[in-house]
């Protein structure tokens, strides 16, 4: 993919080097005489959406890596490998109490941001879309002949069931998504003795959703003590969003990878949970709401 960087870059930029070339969007770094940047180039509608996320979540107190500049197709942000003010984590921050504390700060303002601007009904945030528009009577139809689970019986529920799943999330309240927390995706204050900051960053899934969805997703790819840190630091949560979002995000998982050329690795679990009976047990208990 060609993309034409007149325009984008600032005017003391002493070189280029291409860090990633995808349909829609391409990821640079720029170097100057004095430090080095991040150019991220938008070239699709898709991917220029999150140049509208960024700006809303600066607009809502919710941290990002710094912006340096923006245009209409392209953001220059923080380097995170030149940053004196924040660092990539490794894997060894995910099993390190300071990071969930702080990972359940940045979570909080997101959530607290998005009950706020979804409230505001003179704000359009049509551009956000919610994963649960995937999951219809259709897709189950399909994503069940896909894995060969069309005659089992708990998928059928899982059909007959999904209007009235879906209705029920509908329902809740909904607040900002990240939906897509790893360890590439997180950004640390690498400032030793201060009580560490979090940043999570990259925006490709950012949606709307339940505020259950977004922790259960952390919680997933946390390890001990930094799992119980961000349960304990990010405080109570829905027992009914976790009942709802069960059921609904194991089959969103399945619909998904449904999709795909090739069966993905993260999907394992979903395929599982429907042959043990976890599934079925999760619908149930949804539809009883109990």
């Amino acid at each position: 993919m060609d993309i034409n960087l007149d325009g984008l870059l600032p005017e003391n930029v002493v070189d280029v080097a291409v860090l990633r070339e995808r349909p829609g969007h391409a990821v640079f770094r720029i170097f100057t005489p004095n430090n080095s940047y991040i150019l991220k180039a938008y070239t699709s509608i898709e991917h220029v959406l999150e140049l509208r996320i960024y700006a809303l979540l600066q607009n809502w107190d919710v941290p990002t890596i710094p912006v340096h500049l923006h245009t209409n197709s392209a953001l220059v942000l923080e380097d995170l490998q030149s940053s004196s003010v924040w660092r990539l984590a490794v894997e060894a921050d995910i099993d390190k109490k300071a990071t969930g504390i702080a990972l359940a700060d940045w979570y909080q303002r997101l959530h607290r941001a998005g009950y706020e601007a979804l409230s505001d009904l003179d704000l359009d945030l049509s551009f956000l879309k919610r994963e649960i528009d995937a999951l219809n009577a259709e897709t189950l139809v399909l994503a069940g002949k896909s894995f060969g689970f069309d005659q089992l019986p708990v998928w059928k529920l899982a059909i007959e069931s999904i209007g009235m799943l879906t209705s029920t999330y509908r329902s809740l309240p909904h607040t900002f998504n990240y939906n897509d927390f790893a360890a590439e995706n997180l950004a640390l204050s690498p400032v030793d003795g201060d009580p560490e900051r979090a940043v999570v960053f990259d925006y490709d899934c950012f949606g709307i959703g339940l505020a259950y969805s977004d922790w259960r997703n952390v919680i997933y790819a946390l390890k001990g003590q930094a799992r119980d840190a961000f349960a304990n630091a990010y405080g109570e949560i829905s027992r009914l969003e976790k009942i709802i979002d069960e059921p609904l995000s194991l089959l969103y998982n399945l619909v998904v990878a449904s999709s795909r050329q090739e069966f993905p690795e993260w999907a394992k679990p979903s395929v599982k949970s429907v042959i043990n009976g976890d599934l079925e047990i999760q619908i149930r208990t949804a539809l009883e709401g109990d």
